[in-house]
């Protein structure tokens, strides 16, 4: 692969930096000093003391903490729990702090409620996580200058704001703004579940349409990737030598690794307790056709099974429906290629679909007619239904070597059978009921490009069909299927 071809100079490259992994914006310290200030009035009742008021103050104006985690760091501090505050009083305080005001009579009987229910340090972690993750706070950290933070109920705080300020850092160093909450929310969730890494993170901010908007030319680009991977500015000749890099032809992609598996990227993750992770997948501009199998509105009639066919199936049917989730065929399929869709396009492919809702009628013949015409592979996304409970797992469907239709395609079907089913497999745990040869499959035997129909699961499973809906499940069904697609176009000849 090119990436390791250019890997000899993009260690020679990198003799030229020294490494500072912090990078510090302007803060206003008598705006933190007030926030400081009213957490020592608010939760411990005093005045805070010379040498706390600073190291709380220098953390958050160097961005090594958020306004979450100071205020976790006063209400489980030995002090404040010394006070031993009843529920009523501890939620009193919570309004306060969190949304600068006294409760009002229908919320704070919401909250205590709560704590009714989850007497004890498990109710009152979740009260901290409901007023510190709410909007009212994060307008109140605006105001003092701060960033919020996010919390994780029974996650580490130290850990989840390593996190936040490394999601904050690229937000900073990448987009040229500070953070949304819903982003921050999002981007430290998947760090902190191990669904990305701070390279993949890294890499949803760089290719990303916000950053592409920008439109940064090569030497900014450059100096973007200086910033976030190094913790500093270029040099100059290590600057000419990146620009020199791309003007023979490496992709920005491929520079984006080279900064990426640098030892100081390394050694800044590290710094916030992250895994760096491995250097992202080149696509190399592939297309890919994704199709969401069924729909709520079903293509009326028959179609040929296969080019000049006297045997016809029924054009569309509306699919089957998880026996426990409640939920149709055609949704999931489509939810699935939609979040399938977006992991591509983070690794640099153009993605087609044969429909983008759940009201469009499309009969099998055409959905094969839009890959045919546009893309390099057809990836069909269906679901699995059996009368019999016990059945579960995942099969790749592809047409025979003996096709009467388009057995050319037999060779790469298989290739992207099997490359999809191992990867799906791995990443999800979920049974793999291998690669099924088969010739009734209309929108297979339609394909002329190398086409696979894979069934995800059982939706007739109780297993199969509640792990197909839950979300955490659904990032590693889309990980393992982009991964598929990454495995054929990787031994595609």
């Amino acid at each position: 692969m090119r990436i390791r071809k250019l890997s000899a100079l993009f260690a020679l490259l990198f003799c030229f930096t020294a490494f500072s992994p912090f990078a510090h914006a302007d803060t206003d310290d008598a705006g933190i000093e007030a926030f400081v200030t009213r957490l020592y009035d608010l939760a411990l009742q005093r005045q805070p003391d010379e040498a706390g008021l600073m190291q709380w103050t220098s953390l958050l104006s160097e961005r090594k903490a958020t306004g979450i985690s100071v205020a976790y760091g006063f209400i489980y501090s030995p002090e404040y729990q010394s006070r031993n505050m009843s529920d009523e009083d501890y939620t009193e305080l919570m309004y306060r702090m969190f949304f600068g005001r006294e409760s009002d009579p229908e919320g704070k009987a919401s909250w205590l409620s709560v704590l009714d229910a989850h007497p004890g340090a498990e109710g009152r972690e979740e009260l901290f996580y409901g007023f510190a993750a709410s909007q009212e706070f994060s307008d109140l950290c605006a105001s003092y200058g701060i960033i919020r933070g996010d919390y994780i109920i029974g996650r580490n705080m130290d850990s989840v704001n390593g996190i936040n300020l490394f999601v904050d850092r690229l937000y900073r160093l990448v987009l040229g703004r500070e953070c949304d909450m819903p982003g921050m929310t999002d981007w430290t969730r998947s760090l902190a579940g191990g669904e990305i890494t701070g390279t993949g993170a890294a890499y949803g901010f760089f290719f990303s349409p916000e950053y592409e908007g920008r439109n940064r030319s090569s030497e900014e680009y450059v100096e973007d990737l200086y910033n976030a991977f190094m913790g500093r500015a270029s040099d100059e000749a290590g600057r000419q030598a990146w620009l020199g890099v791309i003007a023979g032809g490496a992709s920005r992609e491929e520079v984006f690794n080279g900064f990426a598996m640098s030892s100081e990227f390394a050694a800044i993750c590290e710094s916030y307790g992250i895994l760096r992770g491995d250097p992202i997948r080149i696509s190399g501009g592939h297309v890919v056709c994704i199709d969401p199998g069924h729909s709520s509105v079903v293509a009326s009639g028959v179609v040929p099974l296969g080019p000049g066919s006297s045997t016809t199936k029924l054009a569309d049917t509306s699919g089957t429906y998880g026996r426990w989730s409640h939920t149709h065929e055609y949704e999931l399929n489509l939810d699935i290629a939609i979040l399938l869709r977006a992991e591509l396009e983070s690794r640099g492919y153009t993605v087609v679909m044969t429909r983008e809702d759940n009201n469009t009628p499309v009969d099998c013949v055409t959905r094969a007619r839009i890959a045919n015409e546009n893309a390099e592979l057809s990836v069909r996304l269906h679901a699995d239904a059996l009368d019999n409970s016990s059945a579960n797992g995942a099969v790749a469907i592809c047409i025979t070597d003996h096709n009467p239709w388009n057995p050319q395609t037999y060779s790469g079907s298989r290739l992207l059978a099997d490359s999809l089913i191992s990867e799906y497999c791995s990443a999800t745990g979920i049974r793999n009921r291998g690669v099924s040869e088969q010739d009734d499959m209309t929108g297979n035997n339609w394909s002329t490009v190398p086409c696979v129909l894979f069934e995800m699961g059982f939706m007739t499973n109780y297993s199969d069909d509640m792990n197909m809906n839950d979300p955490s499940f659904r990032t590693r069904m889309v990980t393992g299927l982009a991964n598929g697609i990454d495995r054929y176009f990787e031994n595609a000849s």
